[in-house]
């Protein structure tokens, strides 16, 4: 009977038996099992082993009752929830979220160095890189214990052995430096230190937001609350491009920012002929994959290659002479030239230690020293003198052992030393001893051959072992090998050839010797013919190939591993790789591909075929074209051109050519440019294309008109408007005439007689005679002089007589004296209206004196809103009105507290002076004129005091319509002065403007004595002669302002229209008329300047003059300006000249005319008065002389009404004298004006004014040539001190004012 016994599972967990014997009787007739093989025993053993382990170190987990389990659903979304807020999905926080809630679960994480879990308020440690949680004084020993052992292996002497000191985590060996120890308990976020466990936080968490930087660092913070784990990917949305960058920028996910596109790259390659064709991707590109024909560094030679290295060396050694002409460059292949000869450069003797510098030609020399080089041995220098072969073997004895280490022997030290001691240990068949001699104990292998076909004795065996023969294939070779190394012996080499039949589409194998095994793969060509192309498979033979078909299965136990299942295999053929020439799809370049890739395709290079518009080039992509007429152009689906012509435009053409992108030339250009004639009077239009052409420009500047240009001798030039001097100067035959001394015969002679002095004209006896009769005709005017005269002391000596005879005149004599009697104001009215005007001046006077020191205060209604620096002033408050002068100050509406308020302002004369100096002068300068014209109208009497009046009646009527008729008229505004009336549109100093030019210049011309139909044209021209200076300098020092867009004021000349030198002609005309006209008609006086004793009829004349001369002045637009302007659009430049010169030819005519004879005691007589005015000219013309060369435009800062500020495409209409309608802007706009005399550039910023200012800041404009202004004025005192000085003191003087009807009716009689 056997006994057996059945073993317990040891696998089993939490289960244990006890082993018992089980005995069963077996019947008789029972078969014995076999007993385990001792690999079963061996397996057995494993197996309890392994139990044994496992029962020791797995233990049942049972979870803990010591801590409770947290509701950590609602901490959980408490801490995802501001990164659930940025909207991203749940897939970015997996990670995350399953170590926190693994931190929620008690007991799920287990500390690595202890083996134990890792509770809730327990000092706990993290790991950089795996997360993984330690107590803290685990891996704080851990570590320690890591970095002693590091240094204690440190002190080992163990050579070129190098450790670095670290610690790493015990998970994830993450490495880290001692410094590195923690030695804190901190929260997750590492902001805390010693956290406290809170049931309704994250254990080990400090609450707060985490804000760690996040990786990849992108320079966002974590939004999560402090957790454990990683971060999770930025939810942050930015806007990229995609790799390449040829997309417009995607809204994504910082973490996952960056996208393709898939478009083809398209990056210019390293080799700067090609793009990348692959898609849009990250990083560097791939090298070019095609292929081109490249040269060596030195040019000699060039071969098909990779066009991404383009660089290489062929095999030529270069061979050149080099510069020394001795030697040969003996480098292989090289760019550029050669370096130069090595042997001229310095040299060393061969120990190095003596430097030569010698001819390449000259060997190295040998110095005297020691050689000193070390030996082979490596511990000995060469002792011989420096020479030039090799050192030769260390001869220096040293004592050596031997290989066996038995012996020791001095020896020659590049000498090795045997010992003859044979070694007797036995070799690994453990039957034959070493017998090699000094053997160092590395014996080697049996490998005792035996003679072929020969058979071992028994005695020859080693014990346990058996002999075997190798035989191969063929069996014809065979060896014996030692016992015990069969399976390590090679097979034998046998020489007859394999027999064995190929197992491929091959006829036979290639010829190889017999062996072992099945026969070698076939290596040869495949050579079948390929159904795709004509190219014949060139890869080595692929019809029998071992295939796995069956991959090694993974086993639990290494016996139970099996093998990969390989089985032969006919392959298809391999991709033909024949390169085939391909030319890409726009026909730009060919290149070898491998013909299985060879299809044509695009090479993204631009098109390049030249468009229709011959002037560009397509640039799609490299593509197919289709209907070009030839390889040059571009064909149907080539890009169309759309865009403007860039053609170079002609010289001096500033134009756009009209037409889009066209071949050929572009057409002539059609504009037409506004040139200046030679002359300068008129201003053609012309086409651009005629003017560019050097041959017609001088034709083109030609108006046709007759140059206006006068010869040296004073005559008009003959020819038609030309350049340069005027031509044939010396043939003028214009007719002049020459008078006698007596200038009563004169005769006409041609031009150039006169000047070469051959014109003379005798008097002759009428011309005695005549001289004869004014003798007699003087004599005459004096008896009648002393006749009057002895009849007024006559009369003096009656009236002397009555007042001390007392007698009794007779009835009659007493009716004669009542009707001589006048009444007191009849008598002395002159003297009584003269102390009205200077008690009127000295009251306005002193009015202006007290406001200018602010003893007077004045208001403005309105109410001041600060908005960025301006000011807006609307209903309802006060502000001074000195706080309105401030620059800066913005007003949108003006508001008045009743008429007075409305009718008159002041201000502070000193707030003037700091920003308008200039105006302050000019204002001074008019006010004394004003007084001085009023003064010397006083002194002066007759009608004179009525002229006075009538011309400051004339100024109020023309100031008052100006601002009165909206939009026609309004077009000029003043600058704010110390008074002010009509709510601040009308200066003190305007109503003495007008006397100072109109009475001014009625005096002068008055005493010219022209008829009565050509002094109003004289006075006319006078006052623009007084006008021109204050125009020029004022408006260009901002005393006013100009509306920007008038089209009866567009036309400038030193930003002065060229209307307001016709307006001053015009209307000082048109007054003088009416004055002197009313007065024949209504009143009845001794002389034109004598007074009409009944004042009413001459206040009268003097208020229809005051009245008319406006209208009469505009009646005077009527047949030049607006004819001519608004229909024929002719320059302003152009009606102003004209009338200037129908204005001169009256004056000329007038004054060509006899005159009545004028006594010659009287002519040429002045009165002293006349210095009065003199004062005043000379005052007024050198106050805007000084301003150009004293004072800067540019730091006149003009604050006040103006034209108001609107929007820039609003317009309004003006009406013409014709019914026409010509437009203007509504508003100025702030950005697109003409006026140049004034800018921003004083306000803040230099912002302009805001929109729907009517009060606002201007500020001067420098001058753009200061020389020229002074020049322009410094010329016109010039030519007004000649007018003024001739007219008062060269002219019939002063007593034109006194002369009267009778005497003038009798010297015409005379005559």
């Amino acid at each position: 009977m056997n006994s057996s016994y059945k073993p317990s599972n040891p696998w089993n967990k939490n289960v244990q038996q006890k082993k018992k014997k089980v005995m069963k009787v077996s019947p008789p007739s029972a078969i014995e099992k076999p007993s385990p093989t001792p690999s079963e025993v061996r397996f057995k053993e494993a197996h309890s082993k392994l139990q044994a382990a496992v029962k020791k170190h797995v233990k049942d987990y049972e979870s803990s009752s010591e801590e409770d389990e947290l509701e950590s659903s609602n901490l959980i979304e408490d801490v995802l929830k501001n990164y659930k807020n940025t909207g991203v999905g749940d897939d970015y926080l997996v990670r995350t979220q399953t170590f926190i809630e693994e931190a929620f679960v008690s007991g799920a994480a287990t500390c690595l160095i202890c083996i134990s879990r890792v509770k809730r308020d327990d000092a706990i440690w993290s790991c950089l890189s795996c997360y993984a949680s330690f107590h803290l004084m685990c891996i704080q020993r851990w570590s320690k214990d890591t970095i002693i052992h590091q240094k204690q292996a440190l002190e080992d002497p163990v050579p070129n052995r190098q450790i670095r000191l670290c610690w790493c985590c015990p998970k994830c060996r993450y490495e880290y430096k001692p410094e590195d120890v923690p030695s804190k308990y901190m929260c997750f976020c590492k902001k805390t230190e010693n956290p406290k466990f809170e049931p309704f936080l994250v254990p080990h968490s400090c609450g707060e937001i985490c804000k760690k930087d996040l990786v990849p660092s992108c320079g966002h913070k974590c939004l999560l609350l402090c957790h454990p784990g990683p971060c999770p990917p930025c939810p942050v949305t930015v806007s990229v491009t995609c790799y390449c960058g040829s997309q417009a920028p995607k809204v994504q996910r910082c973490s996952k920012k960056e996208w393709s596109c898939n478009n083809p790259c398209g990056r210019a390659l390293l080799c700067g002929k090609h793009s990348c064709s692959d898609p849009c991707h990250p990083g560097e590109c791939k090298p070019c994959p095609k292929k081109s024909i490249q040269k060596c560094l030195c040019k000699s030679q060039q071969k098909l290659r990779d066009c991404a290295s383009p660089i290489w060396q062929c095999d030529k050694v270069c061979d050149k002479l080099l510069e020394c002409g001795n030697h040969r460059c003996q480098e292989v292949c090289h760019a550029g030239d050669c370096d130069g000869c090595a042997l001229n450069k310095p040299r060393t003797c061969p120990c190095g230690k003596t430097s030569y510098q010698l001819p390449c030609t000259e060997e190295t020399p040998t110095c005297l020293d020691t050689c000193d080089k070390l030996l082979d041995c490596g511990i000995h220098r060469c002792n011989q003198r420096c020479h030039k072969n090799k050192c030769g073997a260390c001869l220096e004895i040293v004592v050596k052992s031997c290989r066996c280490g038995q012996r020791t022997k001095e020896v020659q030290c590049s000498k090795p030393y045997v010992c003859e001691a044979k070694c007797k240990n036995l070799k690994d068949c453990g039957k034959h001893p070493c017998n090699r001699k000094c053997c160092d104990n590395n014996c080697p292998p049996v490998r005792e051959t035996m003679r072929p076909n020969a058979e071992l004795q028994e005695s020859q065996m080693c014990f346990g072992l058996s002999s075997g023969a190798l035989l191969p294939v063929c069996g014809a070779t065979k060896i014996v090998v030692p016992c015990g190394s069969k399976q390590k012996t090679s097979p034998p080499k046998c020489s007859k050839l394999c027999l064995i039949p190929p197992d491929c589409h091959h006829e036979k194998q290639v010829e190889h010797k017999c062996h072992f095994g099945d026969c070698p793969p076939c290596r040869q060509v495949c050579n079948k013919a390929r159904p795709t192309c004509p190219h014949k498979c060139v890869a080595p033979c692929h019809t029998a190939v071992l295939v796995k078909v069956k991959e090694a299965q993974k086993a639990s136990m290494p016996w139970e591993q099996t093998q990969p299942q390989v089985e032969k295999q006919a392959l298809p053929c391999p991709d033909c790789e024949v390169l085939v020439p391909v030319t890409c799809l726009g026909e730009h370049e060919t290149a070898d591909f491998p013909c299985y890739l060879a299809k044509p395709s695009s090479c993204y290079r631009p098109c390049g075929r030249l468009l229709k518009c011959e002037n560009h080039i397509c640039i799609l992509p490299c593509h197919v074209v289709e209907a070009a007429p030839d390889k040059l152009k571009a064909g149907a689906n080539c890009e169309k051109c759309e865009q403007e012509c860039t053609k170079d435009r002609p010289e001096g053409c500033q134009h756009f050519c009209p037409k889009p992108c066209h071949p050929g030339p572009c057409p002539p250009c059609s504009n037409m440019l506004r040139i200046k004639c030679h002359c300068g009077l008129n201003q053609p239009y012309v086409h651009c294309s005629d003017w560019i052409c050097a041959d017609k420009r001088e034709a083109l500047q030609s108006c046709g008109d007759r140059c206006p240009k006068n010869y040296d001798c004073g005559h008009r030039c003959k020819a038609n408007c030309h350049p340069g001097p005027c031509p044939n100067a010396d043939e003028c035959k214009k007719k002049v005439k020459v008078s006698c001394k007596c200038k009563r015969i004169r005769k006409e002679f041609a031009c150039d007689v006169v000047r070469k002095n051959m014109a003379k004209v005798d008097c002759d006896d009428e011309c005695k005679m005549k001289l004869e009769e004014e003798r007699k005709i003087r004599e005459a005017v004096e008896q009648e002089k002393k006749r009057e005269e002895e009849l007024r002391n006559k009369k003096e000596l009656e009236r002397y007589q009555k007042i001390f005879e007392g007698k009794k005149k007779s009835k009659a004599r007493r009716v004669n004296e009542a009707e001589d009697e006048l009444g007191f104001f009849e008598k002395y009215r002159l003297v009584l209206l003269c102390i009205f005007i200077v008690v009127v001046s000295v009251g306005f006077y002193y009015l202006f004196v007290l406001v200018a020191y602010g003893l007077i205060p004045s208001i403005w209604k309105g109410k001041v809103k600060e908005q960025s620096g301006t000011v807006i002033l609307l209903h309802g408050s006060k502000m001074p009105y000195a706080d309105l002068l401030t620059p800066g100050t913005e007003l949108k509406e003006l508001n008045f507290n009743g008429f007075w308020d409305w009718f008159l302002n002041t201000s502070d004369l000193r707030l003037h002076w700091k920003y308008e100096p200039t105006y302050v002068i000019a204002q001074f300068a008019f006010i004394f004129g004003g007084l001085a014209t009023l003064a010397h109208a006083c002194i002066k009497r007759g009608r004179l005091p009525y002229l006075w009046l009538a011309v400051v009646l004339h100024g109020l009527v023309v100031e008052g319509m100006s601002y009165a008729l909206r939009p026609h008229v309004d077009n000029f505004w003043h600058s704010q002065t110390p008074v002010m009336f009509l709510g601040g549109r009308l200066p003190l100093h305007i109503i003495f403007l007008y006397p100072c030019f109109l009475y001014n210049s009625s005096i002068a011309v008055a005493k010219m004595r022209l008829p009565k139909w050509s002094e109003p044209f004289a006075v006319g021209l006078g006052v623009v002669l007084i006008d021109i200076p204050y125009d020029i300098i004022s408006v260009n020092f901002l005393h006013w302002t100009w509306h920007d867009t008038d089209p009866n004021i567009f036309d400038r000349h030193y930003w002065v229209p060229w209307n307001s030198y016709y307006f001053h002609a015009s209307f000082a005309a048109s007054f003088t008329f009416w004055f002197h006209f009313t007065r024949e008609k209504l009143c009845r006086s001794e002389g034109k300047w004598i007074s009409d004793k009944r004042i009413s009829r001459e206040l009268l004349c003097s208020l229809i003059a005051g009245l008319l001369g406006t209208p009469g002045g505009v009646l005077l637009f009527i047949p030049i300006y607006h004819p001519l302007h608004d229909i024929f659009k002719l320059h302003s430049e152009v009606t102003f000249f004209m009338l200037f010169s129908i204005f001169l030819l009256l004056i000329w005519s007038g004054d060509r005319k006899p005159k009545t004879e004028f006594p010659n005691q009287a002519k040429g007589k002045t009165h002293w008065t006349t210095w009065i005015l003199v004062t005043h000219l000379i005052l007024h013309y050198a106050s805007f002389l000084i301003m150009p060369i004293f004072f800067n435009p540019e730091d006149e800062i003009s604050t006040g009404l103006k034209e108001p500020i609107g929007p820039c495409n609003e317009y309004e209409d003006v009406k013409t004298a014709f019914g026409m309608t010509l437009q203007k802007r509504k508003y100025l706009c702030a950005s697109d004006y003409d006026e140049k005399y004034f800018d921003w550039h004083c306000l803040p910023g230099s912002k302009p004014p805001s929109s729907g200012s009517i009060w606002y800041t201007a500020c001067g404009v420098a001058l753009p040539n200061r020389v020229e202004y002074i020049s322009i004025i410094a010329l016109l005192c010039i030519i007004s001190a000649t007018v003024f000085s001739n007219l008062h003191f060269h002219s019939y003087g002063d007593g034109v004012f006194t002369e009267k009807y009778k005497q003038i009716k009798d010297n015409k009689k005379r005559n």
